[in-house]
Order: C-alpha cells, then structure tokens, then sequence
C-alpha cells in the first residue's frame, strides 16, 4: 500500500481516481475548506485532509507530515469557458502550484505527477498534436496552464523534484459536469429534452475514465516515470456529430431531440484537436483499450442510474 498525495480529489478526474485507491492506497487530500460539501465524494471518509488555506498561509506542522510515494496534482482553476477571472487563474494554475512543490520537496515526495490539458497546445490546423509542439494557447485558461508549466518544469530542476506532466484531451465518465458536452447530450436523451447544438464539425480526442484510471495503475507501479510530457489521450479523431450519433445509437435515443447548428461555435474555436499517444505508449505501454460505443454505452447507464448527476 503506497501513500499518495492527491489534489483537487473532488473534481471530475481526482474523485474518480479517489474512488479507484481508496482501498488499495492510504490517500492524503489537499482540499479547499469550501469544497467539503462537494457531493462527488460522499461515500468516501476522507480520513487524512490537508487545507490550502493552510498551505499557502504556511501553517501546517510539517513534521506531523508524513512523506509520499507520489503526489498527483489534479487541483485547476477556471478551466470553464465563461468563467476567465485572470486573478483566480494566476493564483490557481501557477502560485499554488510552487507552493504545492515547495511543499512536496519538504515532506518528501517520490514522484509528482500535473494534471495538464491540451488547450496549452492551441490550435495547430489539422495536425495531430505531438510534445514537440510550440505552446500557443487560444485562451486564458491554456496560456495560464502553459505559463505554469514552463516555471514548474524549470523549478522542479532547481529543486530537484521528479516532475512529469500530463495533458489530458477530451476526458468522458462518471460524475462529469452537466453542462459539458456528452453528459448534456445523455440528459437530453434521458429526459426528453432539446438540446441546441453547434453544427458539430469540431473533431476532438475522446478518452474515457476508465482507461485514464487503468494509466494511473501503471503510472503508480513505476517508481521511475520520467519527467516529460506526456499526452493523454486515445489518437482516435471523432467528431462531435459523430459522437452523437455513436451515443444515440447505443442509447437508442431521439436523434430529433438534438439541433444541430443552433448554437454558433466560440471564437476561436478549434476545429481538430487530437493528440498523438505514442510517446506515453513507449514510456509506459499503455494505450486507450474501450472502443468508443462500450465506453458510451457504460457512461450513458451510469448517468441513467443516477440521475441526480444532471442536474444543474
């Protein structure tokens, strides 16, 4: 049994991932005092919690701290579209994140693995995004995650922190947002609602949780994961229209219920964001598994047994 460090563990990937190790590993949360009602995690006692109100204050007894095999970095700040506040980003995505390493290097951290995202990338036309690529994000979201990854990889050096990064493409499963695009596109199924659409040109990289968690398995195994990028995703290019088309198949839904072209697409919108894989394959040996209409079908189940999860 490993001790694991955990950030942001009442989000979307970090309360999937507590679920997944609650068991098998002795899991430490770093958690806003505010985020304790997050229902995401109710059915889990969270026994060691650490506040980053303490943190960032420097108030914790650091030798009451154990040390950990890992920390995994999930925490993120305005990563929803309409929500860009560039202060909440800045202290979000770049100061709590030095904080969080300072605070790793003193108690002790095998490995620290970040949470990081595609939108770093920007749009690049229709090429296959590889690590390689120069960073020109669209917006503010990307380009703070961006500029903290530039000075955490450099301080992670000076400091001698094992750093490796993450950027995860378009993540899908259990206890996703609402509002984001297939749990949207389930609730009107299962609901019998409309659901105004863009024309659904965009082509994305889906990934689905299970196989994200099935990584981190492997990740967690290796006490020597290299401290590089990595992007995480399947390399398959879908687009949204054929996703839905996909969903409503293994949903057996009402395809009349989606209006596609009713919605413009954002500014700036990028049309094709797919990632390249092979990197994290040759690293790691993993690879996304679930075909596209098993990992549907499951999620699309899951939200029909708890639909307590579409509400808004």
């Amino acid at each position: 049994m490993d001790r694991i460090l955990l950030t942001g563990s009442t989000g979307f990937i970090g309360s999937n991932l507590a679920r997944h190790w609650n068991r098998n590993h002795e899991l430490w949360h770093i958690l806003r005092k505010s985020s304790l009602t997050n229902d995401r995690l109710a059915d889990i006692a969270l026994k060691n919690v650490i506040f980053w109100e303490d943190l960032v204050a420097g108030k914790l007894k650091i030798s009451a701290i154990p040390s950990f095999s890992a920390c995994y970095h999930f925490a993120v700040a305005g990563n929803a579209y309409k929500k860009q506040d560039m202060d909440e980003l800045i202290d979000g995505n770049i100061t709590r994140l030095i904080k969080l390493m300072d605070f790793c290097k003193v108690v002790g951290v095998g490995k620290f693995v970040h949470m990081s995202s595609w939108s770093e990338y920007g749009s690049h036309g229709d090429k296959m995004l590889t690590e390689e690529l120069p960073l020109r994000p669209d917006y503010l979201y990307g380009a703070s995650k961006a500029a903290g990854y530039i000075l955490a990889r450099a301080y992670a050096r000076e400091i001698g922190l094992p750093f490796s990064i993450l950027r995860f493409f378009s993540l899908f499963g259990f206890y996703d947002k609402p509002t984001n695009l297939i749990p949207s596109m389930m609730k009107a199924i299962l609901l019998n609602l409309d659901i105004k659409l863009t024309p659904g040109e965009q082509v994305r990289d889906f990934l689905y949780m299970d196989d994200l968690l099935k990584l981190f398995d492997t990740i967690q195994l290796r006490r020597d994961l290299p401290s590089k990028v990595y992007n995480v995703c399947s390399g398959r290019p879908v687009s949204v229209k054929q996703l839905a088309q996909k969903l409503l198949e293994v949903s057996d839904g009402n395809p009349t219920l989606f209006h596609w072209g009713a919605k413009p697409y954002r500014d700036n919108e990028a049309m094709y964001i797919v990632g390249d894989p092979t990197l994290l394959k040759m690293d790691t040996g993993w690879e996304a598994s679930t075909d596209m209409e098993t990992a549907l079908f499951n999620t699309f189940k899951w939200y029909e047994m708890n639909p307590e999860w579409l509400e808004n």
